[in-house]
């Protein structure tokens, strides 16, 4: 349960920064161009945009199933994702249907949390940063879900270091909220990790992930992670993640496989 919320948040909220390309040849960075595919003679706007054409922001649409597994039992996410992006201003909503399987082969369904995101981001020509508020709505069955609405903020760096090569870092702190039967503690969590340009369509990035155990003297949650992305084409792509457990409540290994379409 917990590691589902630090990996959607992860998930929503990662950036990073590749090497120029303009592949329409308009002068607009293709990272920023908001009306890709315009005549390499055409007179646009900062966005790309030619004057009569309005730039309504783009929606991304994610779908995502992640296996979560140890000796004892496992889990199985289905995730739902909405990303809304304009100019520096990103919003995110997501859900997941979450099935368990307990060591007597025993399935039961449930519905998760729903996450509700918003950040701005500021950016220079080698430095990203972001800033983001959201909230965990608690939808979940009770036998999954702590029960309570958590509030949590986060400020992430991505220093792209040359043409290929990028560090990033975050920084989050949710309070949780007030609980029927548990006094959940306020958590800290931090990451860090470096992510590399393989081509001009697929990345991959490691990272190291810790946060503070929300059971007051309970264990830190700490876990490492691979990351790929692979661009299928202007409007899909391909997401593939790995993330190992290191501390001992949680789950040892999670694969998470999704895939997303951008609509502008």
């Amino acid at each position: 349960m917990t590691l589902l919320k630090l990996m959607l948040s992860l998930l929503l909220s990662s950036s990073l920064l590749f090497a120029y390309l303009d592949n329409d040849l308009d002068g607009v960075e293709d990272k920023d161009d908001q009306c890709p595919n315009t005549s390499f003679d055409a007179l646009v706007d900062k966005y790309g945009c030619p004057p009569n054409e309005k730039y309504l922001g783009s929606l991304t649409l994610q779908i995502q199933n992640s296996w979560q597994f140890d000796s004892n039992n496992s889990f199985s996410n289905y995730g739902v994702a909405l990303y809304y992006a304009y100019d520096n201003f990103s919003f995110s909503l997501s859900n997941a249907q979450q099935s368990t399987i307990d060591a007597n082969n025993q399935t039961a369904q449930y519905t998760g949390d729903l996450y509700i995101d918003m950040g701005y981001k500021f950016q220079t020509q080698n430095l990203e940063s972001k800033v983001s508020i959201g909230s965990k709505i608690a939808t979940a069955n009770e036998n999954i879900g702590t029960g309570e609405n958590d509030y949590y903020a986060s400020f992430s760096l991505n220093y792209l270091l040359n043409n290929n090569l990028a560090l990033f870092s975050k920084v989050n702190y949710t309070l949780m909220g007030d609980s029927p039967t548990i006094d959940y503690q306020n958590s800290l969590g931090y990451s860090v990790g470096m992510a590399y340009l393989l081509s001009d369509k697929w990345y991959s990035s490691l990272s190291y992930y810790g946060a503070d155990s929300i059971y007051g003297d309970g264990v830190d949650y700490e876990s490492l992670s691979w990351y790929n992305s692979y661009t299928l084409s202007s409007d899909y792509f391909l997401g593939l993640n790995y993330n190992y457990g290191l501390d001992e409540l949680s789950f040892t290994h999670t694969l998470t496989l999704s895939l997303g379409v951008t609509f502008e």
